[in-house]
């Protein structure tokens, strides 16, 4: 919670509920501010009800209107009355697959990714048009494929990173592949072409990128050091995507315990982490990790002023990678820092 005195000035630039914050939580006290100046472009206002040892809620008043004109897509009309179960161990990425096929008209079922559980909704009396699957292992994908083929079988749509070992899972497979991150327009085509027939195109944009990277960037072994757990699952789509192994430390201190130079060949380390932040955490390296000297350290962070770059150099990193990251971003590195270095 947030004690009363305090509660106007969080929402000033770099202001936070206490000095101890940011060294225990990270953060730069930019977020409210940032939030409160978005909401009053849009006319709205920011308010918050604290109680110290409970917590806070903000809440976000905007006056919006109401679209009374708008019609459905052609594409999208196709999928009212249509039914997916969803299988995911993501509870992040089950939340925005079900909001989006529903937004089309899909009516959607969820289950995790336990075999018991996936048999139990496919035996239910249920008939699916779609079985949606993320986060594949083989036991899922078997228990998916034997009962997707009694009776009329649904249409089975598999969500994969771009690695080979996950493209080998799904071989023989009768099912649409789709390589993450999956878009908005490739997930739509995949559900069209299971109504309609029409084929999805050849190579998607993503696919496209795969093959024109992997092959300089591909077998990279990364270690990343992010405490959040969002940025985690999007940094790793992204290195998977271009073909890297990826292990993952959740603090400076987990980074420092599991850094590896002979078996890790980058390590890309948030900056502001809990317990252990990324710049402790390089120092360290640098100076008591055997060929610590030798391992490219990249820093992750939202603070992108030319100091905060000369801050993460003089704490011994090698380059910088602004968040929010992008593809692009991660491939230039890795060519820079790995590859060009072979």
């Amino acid at each position: 919670g947030i004690p009363q005195d305090r509660q106007s000035h969080i929402f000033s630039r770099f202001g936070q509920a206490s000095a101890k914050t940011a060294g225990e939580y990270g953060g730069t006290g930019l977020g409210l501010t940032i939030s409160s100046q978005i909401v009053s472009i849009m006319e709205g206002r920011i308010s918050l009800d604290s109680t110290v040892g409970k917590g806070t809620t903000f809440t976000a008043h905007i006056p919006l209107g109401i679209e009374t004109t708008a019609i459905p897509p052609e594409s999208a009309i196709r999928f009212v009355g249509k039914h997916a179960l969803l299988i995911s161990r993501s509870t992040g990425i089950c939340e925005v697959l079900k909001y989006q096929l529903e937004s089309w008209g899909v009516s959607v079922t969820v289950s995790d990714h336990q075999s018991a559980n996936i048999v139990a909704s496919l035996t239910r009396g249920q008939r699916y048009t779609h079985i949606l699957v993320d986060q594949t292992n083989h036991e899922t994908l078997h228990a998916v494929s034997t009962l997707a083929a009694q009776g009329e079988p649904p249409r089975v749509i598999v969500l994969i990173p771009g690695t080979i070992e996950a493209r080998q899972d799904v071989v023989g497979l009768d099912a649409c592949v789709l390589p993450k991150p999956v878009t908005e327009a490739e997930l739509r085509d995949a559900l069209s072409e299971a109504i309609t027939g029409v084929p999805i195109d050849e190579e998607s944009p993503s696919e496209t990128l795969t093959h024109a990277t992997k092959d300089e960037v591909e077998d990279i072994v990364v270690l990343l050091a992010e405490d959040n757990e969002v940025n985690q699952e999007v940094a790793t789509d992204m290195l998977t995507l271009l073909g890297c192994r990826i292990e993952i430390a959740n603090n400076g201190s987990e980074a420092i315990e599991m850094v590896d130079p002979n078996r890790h060949d980058i390590l890309f380390m948030d900056c502001e982490m809990p317990e252990m932040n990324g710049l402790d955490a390089t120092r360290f390296i640098r100076r008591h990790c055997p060929n610590g000297d030798h391992l490219p350290i990249i820093a992750m962070t939202a603070n992108a002023q030319p100091s905060d770059r000369t801050r993460c150099l003089d704490a011994g990193m090698d380059d910088f990678v602004p968040k929010p990251i992008s593809l692009d971003a991660l491939k230039d590195v890795l060519q820079r820092w790995v590859r060009n270095r072979t």
